[in-house]
């Protein structure tokens, strides 16, 4: 059984590894369990709050890059959300520790035309979801709602990676 943890613990970053890179908990919310991975920001840059991440290029670790058209299934870590660092609200800082959600409700960033509801996603460049095709191995979540065509492009959907 995985271990059960508060949402205010998955949602903290730090500069030092407070778990095993790859470790898996949970949390429950009014919208049911999320499992979350732990990961290092290895990417050069924050990421955005429901951005796709991936194993990044050469990493024999859970160290973590913007997803891409490059990620399949396999190598799809999780979503972006939103993060604190020391308590204040925060973006997940490069070179820093978090987990990211892979399984449950939770934000992806969609591409700037927006999606349509009941859409299959994968992720395409710049950590964004897209509708994917349907047999495919990259898809990644389901969204029962349309995700914006407005900026943030932030949106609700069920996220399933490995």
């Amino acid at each position: 059984m995985m271990p059960e943890f508060q949402a205010d613990v998955v949602t903290a970053i730090s500069t030092t590894a407070l778990y095993k890179l790859g470790y898996k908990v949970t949390t429950r919310d009014a919208n049911g369990t999320k499992f979350w991975r732990y990961v290092k920001n290895g990417s050069g840059a924050s990421f955005k709050v429901g951005q796709g991440t991936m194993i990044k290029s050469s990493s024999a670790t859970y160290e973590a890059d913007v997803s891409t058209t490059d990620a399949s299934h396999a190598r799809f870590l999780g979503v972006a959300q939103v993060y604190s660092l020391d308590s204040v609200p925060s973006l997940f800082l490069n070179l820093h520790f978090g987990f990211v959600q892979c399984e449950g409700f939770g934000k992806v960033l969609g591409i700037a035309a927006g999606v349509a509801a009941n859409s299959s996603l994968s992720c395409v460049a710049a950590g964004e979801f897209n509708a994917g095709t349907i047999g495919a191995v990259d898809l990644v979540a389901f969204n029962p709602v349309a995700l914006p065509s407005v900026s943030p492009y932030v949106g609700s959907a069920y996220i399933k990676s490995v």
